[in-house]
């Protein structure tokens, strides 16, 4: 077991030692640092101003209570094309939607009315033009009328 343990260690120094030592191309030991720091470029940019602590015992704290604000990935503003008052929402925060899911029902009581008042409005022209069209053809009305 001795022996195995020996011949484990010499083979990780032999292995150290090879990759440290020795001499590049231009002569330079990676383990002096010489050869790092020629080939780095530092810049005041890049430098960063650490602090070190001591790692101490303590508890691990479970949980934190905090308040903030999460906004999704993507996010959509919704515009209705009628008035009304909303009776209902259909769907929970975060929940994903497709195109043409019911998301809010809207109160469409003035909706409605004006339908109906555009349906009685358009019946009402249809009657004036049929009644002009019966004066035309019995020569009673100008094409004007018409």
């Amino acid at each position: 077991m001795r022996t195995k343990s020996g011949v484990a260690i010499i083979i990780l120094a032999a292995g150290i030692l090879s990759s440290c030592g020795g001499d590049g191309a231009d002569g330079q030991s990676a383990a002096s640092g010489e050869w790092a720091m020629e080939r780095s470029v530092v810049t005041e940019r890049q430098l960063r101003a650490v602090e070190g602590v001591t790692a101490m015992r303590g508890p691990i704290v479970q949980h934190i209570d905090t308040s903030g604000l999460v906004r999704g990935a993507s996010e959509a503003t919704i515009v209705s094309e009628a008035q009304g008052v909303i009776q209902s929402v259909s769907l929970e925060l975060g929940q994903f939607v497709n195109e043409g899911d019911l998301l809010v029902q809207v109160e469409d009581t003035i909706a409605r009315l004006n339908l109906e008042e555009a349906r009685q409005i358009h019946e009402s022209a249809r009657l004036d033009l049929e009644a002009t069209q019966r004066r035309f053809d019995a020569g009673s009305a100008s094409q004007a009328e018409l």
